[in-house]
């Protein structure tokens, strides 16, 4: 009876002071640029499919200012069009896709309270400041891919408001 007193009290002390404890890995915290990486590529991915390579959107992330640059034209410095869509600044509430037609779908991001906040560039020259911008998904999504963007657009932009 000592002996079995003994070794519970025994393996109740390790256990206290650690040694037995359960060890927690540290999962990195997912970041707005990883979690919206696969909707980057099917942007960029479509685009490339696309013949008018120079009229079909192309996307980037910048991690300074946590935005969506979302452009048209040949590259993120050769562009004709471009907007910077701060994640950090998009409303959530009423985030849907919208079918505009047979082919195409779009989703309106709008910023907190209408604030002026998606820049816009024409010819790499600043142009003005917008309270919406409205992402077109053509045809070459699968509805599948086209629900993938929104889901991981709206992730990032949790993700983003919680920084």
């Amino acid at each position: 009876m000592m002996k079995t007193l003994y070794a519970i009290a025994l393996v109740a002390a390790l256990f206290l002071a650690g040694g037995c404890r359960p060890t927690l890995t540290n999962q990195p915290k997912p970041t707005p640029a990883a979690i919206i990486q696969p909707a980057i590529s099917l942007i960029n991915r479509c685009s490339s499919d696309t013949s008018l390579n120079t009229m079909a959107y192309k996307a980037a992330f910048d991690t300074t200012t946590t935005s969506l640059v979302v452009f048209l034209g040949k590259s993120l410095n050769q562009y004709d069009y471009k907007w910077e869509i701060p994640l950090k600044e998009i409303d959530k509430s009423g985030f849907m896709l919208f079918r505009v037609d047979y082919n195409v779908s779009s989703i309106t991001l709008n910023t907190i309270g209408a604030q002026p906040l998606v820049k816009y560039y024409k010819d790499r020259h600043f142009k003005s400041n917008a309270s919406q911008f409205v992402l077109y998904l053509g045809k070459c999504y699968s509805s599948d891919e086209k629900e993938l963007v929104l889901e991981k657009l709206y992730q990032a932009i949790v993700e983003a408001q919680k920084e």
